[in-house]
């Protein structure tokens, strides 16, 4: 564990300086994995903060929903006697970056594209979008309470509302859209007009006709507090 595993670089103008990114060493050890979390927001420019790590997850079919408190990390594995990591399989390291492999359910993750990456590399990876919503699924994955805060309100000014709100239509999940809402209030951002405004009001709508069973947090596995009454949420 943490050792490199032999990958090779081919590209006719590399020299032996030219190493290569952390994004493409991770896409090159599982080819079919989908970039996410820390890595995939700074490659969209939604933090300025440098990631200690990044994350490659294979997708798996959806499990069966229990509570909308179950929003946790799909199990690693992990060895008896041994705590998890929450961070997920550490895989190797890289110029002092851990470098970890995980799974996701794959009905919470439609935003997935293509990226061109200099002259040798396609990289699988989350879109804006779904990089912001990932990190009201596994704020701790993707850098903490600030990134998270940073993401979305650097995101708000760049992001696309349609393709957010085809998101959140397509997980349908209850507790991700009152979380984008808190969230938006938090930042002091207007929920824009259009899909997204259309589908927030009608969930606030249903929580005005029916109690709110149970608060939720606003970022998981971090300590919340504060209630946003509108949404049911608490924040830290």
């Amino acid at each position: 564990e943490g050792a490199l595993p032999p990958l090779y670089l081919l590209d006719m103008e590399a020299t032996a300086e030219d190493l290569p990114e952390t994004w493409e060493l991770l896409q090159g050890y599982q080819p079919a994995g989908v970039l996410c979390y820390f890595g995939a927001l700074a490659f969209h420019e939604l933090t300025t903060q440098v990631p200690a790590f990044f994350h490659i997850a294979t997708l798996h079919a959806p499990t069966p929903r229990t509570s909308v408190l179950a929003a946790k990390p799909v199990g690693d594995g992990g060895v008896p006697g041994r705590m998890r990591d929450p961070l997920g399989t550490l895989i190797f390291h890289y110029q002092g970056r851990r470098c970890y492999a995980t799974r996701r359910d794959r009905s919470l993750v439609p935003g997935i594209q293509l990226r061109e990456y200099g002259p040798r590399t396609r990289l699988r990876i989350t879109t804006f979008e779904q990089s912001m919503l990932d990190t009201l699924w596994h704020p701790l994955r993707c850098g903490g309470e600030s990134v998270v805060f940073e993401a979305w309100e650097r995101g708000v000014h760049l992001w696309n509302p349609e393709r957010m709100a085809t998101y959140l239509t397509t997980i349908n999940r209850q507790e991700l859209d009152r979380r984008v809402g808190a969230v938006l209030t938090l930042i002091g951002s207007e929920i824009p007009s259009g899909a997204l405004k259309t589908l927030l009001t009608a969930r606030q709508d249903e929580l005005r006709k029916v109690p709110i069973a149970e608060t939720l947090p606003l970022l998981p596995d971090f300590p919340c507090s504060t209630l946003i009454p509108e949404w049911g949420i608490l924040a830290p």
